[in-house]
């Protein structure tokens, strides 16, 4: 394979499209660009070294198989071309806000739809940074009628998404951040009207990897100061479709965090809009903010919404609890998780009574199945979730 390593600056100012049967490496300290509806076609791929940017529009012309190009990485091989450009912020009309200076065009010209793992390597630092001012995480989107987020990222990370859809004819891959949101949240169980505060007592027994299979995030380690974890959902209608769900750690003052246990927001891949923002828990009973929370945005934190002050920040009648005077938090005792407070719950704690660690029976949290997690599930025996 033939390879021009390009070694000064080179503005392409001719035809509408220059074509290269070869790889096209830029190597270090050396921007390579295109000028308005130029662009480069090449039949291998593009290799940016250390600094090296290519600055515009590069085409991979029409492919069979093609399972990589221009830092776009896909598990299953695609016929068809791939199109990347960079330099300018992608503004496809659809409320996003400010995107990566990167996006792809991607027409899949085989019979069917592929489905592939996807990863976007970018450019993080120096001049040629294409993050736009973005602090992440990142997310990559499809644009369709409605837009569909796949996987995530951040500043010393490529952009990966699994099971990524690419379908039959063009379609637009753009990297942005997902909304940010901001609430806080008690739980009954754990929670200790001495210290005005939930335990930790779960400590070293919980996992890694969160409970909960709609988002089934992966941590290195758990940090300091965390009750559980917990489930963020976000739907545009009361009884609409979950649009978007992010697994995230709850603290002991009721902020739900970040990875990192300190952010006190985080970041769920939908677009701009105004959304209900849905609360679970694996033995609590799910709540759900009273309407919508309006104008929720890239890369911009909102007043962080706090379940605890009043009933009437829950959706519904009596979905939610009175722990002490003013405080108000999630109904514990759902054992199984199916919305209510039922024999079930019973029949699960005393199935696994002395067990110690991390359970669904531990209805108080207190690492162990004990008696006291008995009491409370009798007390809040026949209490339903109002989340519809």
């Amino acid at each position: 394979m033939k390879t021009i390593t390009i070694g000064f600056f080179l503005m392409l100012l001719i035809l509408p499209a220059l074509y290269a049967s070869v790889s096209l490496e830029v190597g270090t300290d050396i921007l390579v660009e295109t000028d308005g509806s130029v662009f480069v076609e090449i039949d291998s791929t593009l290799i940016e070294t250390g600094t090296g940017y290519f600055k515009g529009k590069i085409s991979s012309g029409s492919r069979t198989g093609m399972t990589e190009f221009a830092g776009l990485s896909l598990s299953a091989g695609i016929n068809g071309t791939i199109i990347r450009t960079t330099g300018a912020a992608y503004t496809k009309g659809n409320g996003e806000g400010i995107n990566f200076k990167r996006y792809y065009e991607v027409n899949n010209t085989g019979g069917s739809m592929v489905t592939a793992n996807m990863q976007i390597s970018y450019v993080s630092s120096g001049s040629n940074d294409e993050r736009n001012g973005l602090t992440g995480p990142y997310f990559v989107y499809r644009y369709i009628s409605d837009w569909t987020g796949y996987g995530d990222g951040s500043s010393s990370s490529p952009v990966s998404g699994a099971g990524v859809q690419i379908p039959k004819g063009m379609s637009d891959w753009v990297i942005s951040e997902g909304v940010r949101v901001a609430t806080k949240v008690f739980l009954e169980g754990p929670y200790d009207t001495g210290t005005d505060q939930m335990s930790t007592y779960l400590g070293s027994y919980l996992p890694t990897t969160s409970p909960y299979a709609e988002d089934a995030r992966t941590v290195a380690s758990v940090p300091t100061g965390v009750t559980d974890w917990v489930l963020v959902q976000l739907r545009s209608t009361a009884t609409g479709v979950i649009l978007g769900a992010r697994s995230c750690f709850l603290k002991a003052d009721g902020n739900i965090v970040a990875d990192d246990g300190a952010t006190t927001f985080i970041d769920i891949k939908v677009k701009p809009g105004d959304y209900y923002v849905v609360i679970r828990h694996r033995n609590h009973l799910a709540v759900m903010t009273a309407s919508v929370i309006t104008g929720l945005t890239w890369g911009v934190t909102p007043s962080t919404y706090d379940f605890t002050t009043a009933s009437d920040k829950y959706y519904g009648y009596d979905g939610a609890k009175e722990l002490e005077s003013g405080v108000w938090g999630m109904i514990a005792g759902d054992g199984n998780g199916d919305g209510g407070v039922y024999a079930e719950d019973y029949t699960l704690y005393k199935a696994n009574q002395g067990y110690e660690g991390y359970h669904a029976a531990d209805y108080n949290m207190d690492s162990g199945v004990y008696s006291d997690d008995y009491t409370i599930k009798k007390r809040n025996q026949g209490s339903e979730t109002n989340v519809p």
